[in-house]
């Protein structure tokens, strides 16, 4: 018989009871510093899962990305500027992944739809980010760009691992809008953190089962 979810799979549970609750705690008289550790942990728990479930390089470079998404979320809590450089660091090692991963050619469609993305994300990013830090924004932006191109020509399963990585790059625009020109944005705050562990949870689940059914095929 299968195993209960929660036996087979605990550190994704965790991650899933962590990710559900923090929208109820985060405009609470607790502490940030517990806030810190409860955000963190959700996506820290699927770096734990994947962990157990993976092996090898490939494995190493989601843990990487994970931790340090992890370590942006908490980050972020109390400075801007801190958060936004693990999250860089997060989308160089997300890159290096997907990087590794070579797929198949693009079809016209969403050679078209990968090209809008790029251009989505550029022209949001600088028309609404603050204008003092014109340069930062561009480098982070082309990391973000490079993290859409790399994963949408990996051999991941794009419609995945692909919308997950779009999940999360509508979150650092979400985010950047809500301190930008539009502050305080509402539908913001309301989005952001769905749209981000959703996104954040369709990556991890989609490269663990690809790297996990090609290491069933190599063993086979």
């Amino acid at each position: 018989m299968r195993r209960a979810l929660s036996e087979d799979r605990p550190f994704l549970v965790l991650s899933l009871i962590l990710a559900i609750g923090f929208p109820f705690l985060r405009d609470s008289s607790l502490g940030d510093v517990f806030l810190m550790v409860w955000k963190a942990g959700a996506v820290a728990s699927l770096a734990a899962y994947a962990l157990r479930r993976l092996s090898g390089k490939k494995a190493l470079f989601l843990v990487l990305y994970l931790a340090l998404s992890a370590l942006g979320d908490a980050l972020i809590i109390i400075d801007m500027v801190w958060g936004g450089a693990a999250f860089f660091a997060a989308h160089i090692s997300a890159i290096i992944m997907f990087d590794h991963y070579h797929g198949g050619k693009f079809t016209k469609g969403q050679s078209i739809f990968t090209n809008f993305l790029i251009f989505a994300v550029f022209t949001v990013i600088f028309a609404f980010s603050n204008p003092d830090g014109t340069w930062l924004t561009f480098i982070y932006g082309l990391s973000v760009g490079m993290m859409i191109v790399t994963a949408w020509t990996s051999a991941y399963p794009r419609y995945q691992v692909g919308i997950g990585v779009i999940l999360v790059v509508i979150y650092d625009m979400l985010a950047i809008l809500s301190m930008g020109t539009l502050d305080n944005l509402q539908l913001a705050s309301i989005l952001v953190w769905p749209l981000y562990y959703i996104g954040q949870l369709m990556i991890c689940t989609g490269v663990v089962r690809a790297l996990r059914a090609d290491r069933a095929v190599q063993i086979g």
